[in-house]
């Protein structure tokens, strides 16, 4: 068990820092005159405090460089620019997708391992992450020359996503121009079936009994759109994104923060509380607000994502291990949302959610160094998976001391 003094030391001085944070702000009594008792033991208090928050930093700054060397060390593939997919560097059965009969990682994983290199360079902002967010890019590109052999939506709109944010990073071009051009694609599979929004797949469409619309394909999608608006200027883009997010609202938002995974068939509602869901429609409200202005989109997100908080946790605080394959990537998608709601939205409500659930990520590595699907449980000295493996990275990455 991979309980290091770093990750105690992160999970203790956190805890620390946010019981002696408050004790801070409190006045010395009015009749303590200054320089008095009453002010030292403020003065002290204070001292104490930042003592603390000095410490919970730095553990939060070397649980995050440990996590992160730990998932290059065990998965990057620097000749193939490429992550493989499971530790051991062997195909599994049991996910044999990808390059090289599923060597490397598949088309959706590789997006999810390029946002936790992007989340370590919003960080840090260090050359090694700098790099990566080209080379990963440039591997996934070799890999898969043409974006368009895949059927399904979501995983080229999360591409899409990415290029956007990597265009907000770097400022390179050619990421802008690889989100306008996944975005488009993507956009022609929007029609009026069960009221709106897009298809999962882009084969069998208008079937409901062989395909969906759903928050994940549709959630990434405004969220790439306003961010294509904010880059352009274009106010088509922000329209797609209020159509396409008021059609979401219409048809998953139970306007009590709960939400519906998707829709098919005749029209049925599929109830599935995924972490993902709850991320994705929260990210895509923020970013609603921060183009309009208008707090209805924030009030959206929040309930989402205090819903999810309420719900979804045990009664560590810690969010539910969802399984491996896909879902192992889903709480990073809910964690980033909460480290963008408290960094653009100023919801520092979510400081401590993140502080939990990052600690706990930190207190449980494998001897390599990875955790696993169970944030609260450490994985066993075994084959890992690379997209399980970097959830717990992105949560680590989130936290602040």
């Amino acid at each position: 068990m991979r309980t290091t003094t770093t990750a105690l030391a992160l999970g203790a001085a956190l805890a620390g820092a946010v019981i002696l944070a408050p004790a801070a702000a409190v006045a010395a009594p009015a009749a303590a005159p200054p320089g008095g008792a009453g002010h030292q033991a403020h003065t002290a208090t204070a001292a104490s405090a930042a003592s603390a928050a000095s410490t919970a930093d730095q553990a939060a700054d070397q649980a995050a460089d440990e996590s992160f060397a730990a998932l290059l060390a065990q998965f990057y593939d620097p000749g193939k620019k490429y992550f493989f997919t499971y530790s051991d560097h062997v195909i599994h059965d049991e996910h044999a997708h990808g390059p090289e009969a599923g060597l490397y990682t598949d088309y959706w994983w590789e997006a999810q391992l390029w946002e936790t290199v992007m989340d370590r360079y919003q960080r840090t902002h260090d050359a090694q992450s700098r790099q990566l967010i080209d080379d990963v890019y440039d591997g996934f590109t070799a890999a898969y020359p043409d974006f368009r052999d895949n059927d399904w939506n979501d995983d080229i709109g999360w591409w899409a996503r990415g290029s956007i944010r990597a265009y907000e990073l770097t400022g390179e071009s050619r990421f802008l121009d690889s989100a306008k051009e996944k975005f488009a694609y993507i956009a022609q599979y929007e029609d009026t079936q069960y009221g709106g929004g897009l298809w999962w797949k882009n084969v069998d469409v208008g079937d409901g009994t062989k395909n969906e619309k759903n928050i994940a394909t549709n959630g990434t999608f405004v969220q790439t759109a306003v961010k294509l608006y904010d880059a352009t200027g274009d106010t088509a883009y922000l329209d797609t994104a209020k159509r396409i997010f008021g059609w979401l609202e219409a048809t998953f938002d139970t306007r009590q923060g709960h939400l519906y995974d998707h829709i098919s068939g005749g029209g049925e509602l599929a109830d599935w509380p995924w972490t993902y869901n709850f991320g994705g429609y929260a990210s895509a409200g923020l970013q609603l607000k921060l183009a309009t202005g208008d707090d209805h989109y924030l009030q959206v997100a929040t309930r989402a994502a205090d819903w999810a908080l309420a719900n979804l946790p045990g009664d560590d605080g810690v969010l539910p291990d969802e399984g491996s394959d896909d879902t192992g990537g889903f709480k990073a998608v809910f964690t980033r949302a909460l480290r963008d709601l408290v960094d653009q939205g100023g919801q520092t409500q979510y400081e401590q959610a993140l502080t939990v659930n990052a600690a706990a990520a930190a207190a449980h590595r494998n001897g390599a160094g990875l955790g696993g699907g169970d944030w609260a449980v450490t994985p066993a000295d075994g084959p890992v998976q690379s997209l399980t493996a970097s959830a717990s990275v992105a949560v680590i990455q989130q936290a602040r001391g």
